[in-house]
């Protein structure tokens, strides 16, 4: 986890990471992980695969591994699209790191201070990414928290109304904390 002291300047601080990166891919290092925080100062990285994806090119055989994507703060076709795409541009040097939201500052301003429906949310957030990614046209999966709906603005000869699939079949790579209890709530679905 990038790490850095609440009052360095975040430009240092992403270009430390980089070199950090870069450097432990020449070392033969196998994977870096990269959290998402949208509201910590100690932890600034909040558009992961963004950050990740500058170092694609300049990195050889590092797997990337995002520890984690905060499944309950965003909707799981947004998550779904960036995942793949982010598997795509890495071919596949992906591990798909999510989880339910580990800061209380994180829970406040997504409006999620309800660990209960954090939990909720972020199962069902599992199930509709995983749904996203294995089928085609049309959609209709609704939830409690989210739907998505593609049933009748699809031309499949322009690939309109599809969404992309993961470069790694049938799926990238899905890590949970070992130490979350929402991990036993998720093999139980």
């Amino acid at each position: 986890m990038p790490l850095r002291p609440a009052n360095r300047p975040l430009h240092e601080t992403l270009k430390e990471n980089v070199r950090k990166i870069i450097y432990a891919d020449e070392l033969g290092f196998d994977q870096a992980w990269v959290g998402e925080h949208f509201s910590a100062t100690t932890e600034p990285i909040a558009a992961l695969m963004m950050f990740m994806a500058s170092l694609l090119a300049k990195t050889k055989n590092i797997v990337f591994g995002t520890g984690v994507v905060a499944l309950p703060n965003q909707d799981p076709e947004i998550v779904a699209a960036e995942a793949e795409q982010f598997d795509h541009m890495s071919e596949g040097r992906f591990i798909f790191g999510i989880g339910p939201s580990g800061l209380s500052s994180g829970h406040e301003v997504f409006r999620n201070t309800d660990g209960k429906v954090r939990t909720e949310k972020l199962l069902e957030s599992i199930d509709f990414i995983t749904k996203i990614w294995r089928q085609d046209p049309p959609y209709d999966i609704q939830g409690k928290y989210w739907q998505v709906k593609i049933t009748e603005s699809t031309v499949p000869s322009l690939g309109i109304g599809y969404m992309q699939k993961p470069y790694q079949r049938p799926l990238p790579p899905i890590a949970m904390s070992p130490f979350s209890g929402k991990v036993k709530a998720a093999v139980r679905t």
